[in-house]
């Protein structure tokens, strides 16, 4: 039995061509984020943005930027190797919460629960 094109969705098609177009990030554009000089030498006048979010992080502790429309803003601490931030946007603040940093080309990407949890990928813009 052979699958003809139509039997494959148009949107995997997409992805699958996508993905080849998109070349891998190579080992050595990778690097883990321990230190928390390393973490500010990093971010320092930097903005970060991801789908809806833009901030930046202060090398004094603040975070400030913008939520969907809403103004953001926290506080973050070192911790281990680990970086540690609460923010507040409109009524909402969330709890602190500890993450992994990664740099990935020109991506940051924080990894919750300590690099156990779900990633958020932010372009780091200078």
């Amino acid at each position: 039995m052979s699958l003809s094109h139509h039997t494959v969705p148009h949107g995997l098609c997409a992805l699958a061509c996508l993905a080849l177009l998109s070349p891998p990030a190579e080992a050595s554009d990778i690097h883990t984020i321990s230190t928390r000089n390393d973490f500010v030498a990093l971010v320092a006048g930097a903005r970060l943005s991801a789908l809806g979010v833009t901030m930046r992080i202060e090398g004094d502790g603040r975070i400030r930027g913008e939520m969907l429309g809403t103004g953001l803003s926290g506080r973050w601490h070192w911790q281990d190797d680990l970086f540690c931030r609460q923010l507040s946007w409109g009524d909402r603040r969330s709890k602190e919460e500890c993450q992994t940093v990664t740099l990935i080309s020109q991506t940051l990407r924080f990894t919750s629960d300590a690099g156990e949890g779900q990633s958020k990928d932010f372009w780091l813009r200078r």
